[in-house]
């Protein structure tokens, strides 16, 4: 068996191997902790979502819209319409819930509008963001109180929750 000198001892070539091996697959982790490290979540709340420019008569659909420093997510509960659908924080798992059906993610970079709205006398958000094929459009309804996570961010004095989206979505597009 072939021999190679690593740190002044005599170490068998397959022994080495397999420490470079465990050396890059350690590094591997490590980069993709960082990754995952870069993202912060700065506010979640329940939402009904709308797949147009503003809510109408239909039934929404209900999930969770989670507000990264990098990105907009709507995650579509599982189980069904508004009122069966099963509630679930996917706060700390986000990838997990972009896996269900009708969920989407925004980088912040392509949003082009975050507006808070009314119709009817009803508060909403609305959100026109670019894709390959063009602009699109949302509007959402919060059903749960927003809980924003703070992460540097200065609401101020605003008017409603709707409002605070908007200012948190246009300072985190000031910032990365």
């Amino acid at each position: 068996m072939p021999k190679i000198w690593l740190f002044g001892f005599l170490c068998p070539t397959p022994y080495l191997f397999r420490i470079m091996k465990a050396f890059i697959r350690e590094k591997d982790l490590t980069r993709k902790q960082e990754k995952n490290l870069s993202e912060n979540v700065v506010g979640t709340v329940d939402v009904g979502f709308y797949p147009k420019e503003k809510p109408g008569m239909g039934q929404a659909l209900k999930g969770q819209l989670v507000l990264t420093n990098r990105r907009f997510v709507y995650i579509r509960y599982l189980g069904g319409k508004y009122l069966t659908a099963k509630t679930k924080d996917y706060s700390g798992n986000i990838e997990e819930g972009l896996k269900n059906e009708g969920s989407f993610e925004v980088p912040l970079n392509t949003i082009t509008e975050a507006k808070a709205d009314r119709v009817w006398g009803t508060p909403y958000f609305r959100l026109r963001y670019q894709t390959p094929v063009g602009e699109k459009v949302c509007s959402l309804v919060f059903v749960s109180s927003m809980n924003m996570m703070g992460a540097g961010i200065v609401l101020g004095l605003m008017k409603t929750p709707y409002d605070q989206l908007v200012k948190a979505i246009e300072q985190l597009k000031n910032e990365y």
